[in-house]
């Protein structure tokens, strides 16, 4: 449902997927949503009248997670198929699929300047990846239980999640051309935890993964 925010008592329902919807994003112009579900479809639709754009059928298992670039012109969706994959929002075409983790992926975030996607998953680890080119960029292994959220604070310096391990954590993050890595880690009640160097990955260039899409 589409609630105004003016008048609660007439919200707007969008009755078309056939299974629970796990995850809604709006476009950051307001005028569309895109839905995720367990019907392993992702659907877009018109935010002002209800009105289905789009649906995609291709994937092969439940949805997740659903996230909008901060232009708006491309969406991200994570599966159980351990796979992120990166959307045109005006045609619905698949132009991205970013594949490293080892269990589902369940949850996705842009950075705030578009450049970045976080992921997390069931694997219990944080994946950065270029949101252009589809590379494996970092790997953070600090949570004890399945990632279940991730979010990039506004100046795109810091990334929070949230897990299993009933902890939330805030990353201080150091991106300078090829030189990146994570300086601190945040818990919830504010103490500083250090950093293992076995907890951060970084692949080179003969090991990145995902790639675009070929048409």
């Amino acid at each position: 449902m589409i609630w105004d925010s003016t008048n609660t008592n007439d919200p707007r329902s969008l009755p078309a997927h056939t299974a629970r919807v796990n995850s809604l994003a709006f476009s950051p112009d307001g005028r569309k949503i895109v839905s995720g579900s367990d019907d392993r479809t992702i659907k877009v639709w018109d935010a002002t009248n209800g009105r289905e754009l789009t649906t995609i059928k291709s994937e092969s298992s439940p949805i997740h997670c659903v996230a909008f670039s901060p232009d708006g012109t491309r969406f991200a969706s994570a599966s159980a198929d351990k796979a992120i994959k990166v959307w045109a929002s005006a045609s619905g075409r698949e132009v991205l699929v970013l594949r490293g983790h080892s269990d589902r992926v369940k949850c996705v975030a842009f950075s705030p300047d578009g450049k970045l996607i976080a992921s997390g998953s069931g694997d219990r680890t944080i994946k950065f990846w270029d949101a252009m080119q589809g590379h494996e960029m970092l790997t953070i292994k600090g949570h004890a239980g399945d990632v279940n959220s991730v979010a990039f604070s506004p100046d795109g310096k810091r990334l929070a999640s949230g897990s299993d391990d009933q902890s939330i954590r805030v990353w201080e993050m150091h991106w300078s051309g090829e030189t990146r890595g994570i300086g601190s880690v945040t818990d919830f009640l504010g103490k500083t935890v250090q950093v293992q160097h076995s907890d951060v990955d970084i692949p080179n260039s003969s090991t990145r993964t995902g790639s675009p899409t070929r048409n």
